[in-house]
């Protein structure tokens, strides 16, 4: 447990979950921008978005606004 008893830890526990999980798409980002990894946060998003294809139910349209309010607020600036 020590090794992960940190903020970057955590995003490495929560990197390791498999498939599509509905939880884990909305924190990670979330996880890896309070370690200032806005790259790696952006990066998730992108790959959530591209694993979401052409679904178009309520739970990719509110992954989508998610992701989206996202950008908005933590762009990459740099």
């Amino acid at each position: 447990m020590l090794p992960n008893a940190n903020l970057e830890g955590a995003c490495r526990l929560l990197d390791q979950v498999p498939g599509f999980s509905n939880q884990s798409t909305y924190r990670q980002p979330v996880a890896w921008m309070l370690t200032g990894d806005l790259d790696k946060a952006h990066e998730i998003l992108d790959k959530t978005e591209n694993d979401l294809g052409d679904r178009d139910d309520i739970a990719a349209g509110s992954l989508r606004s998610y992701i989206k309010v996202f950008r908005d607020r933590y762009p990459i600036t740099g």
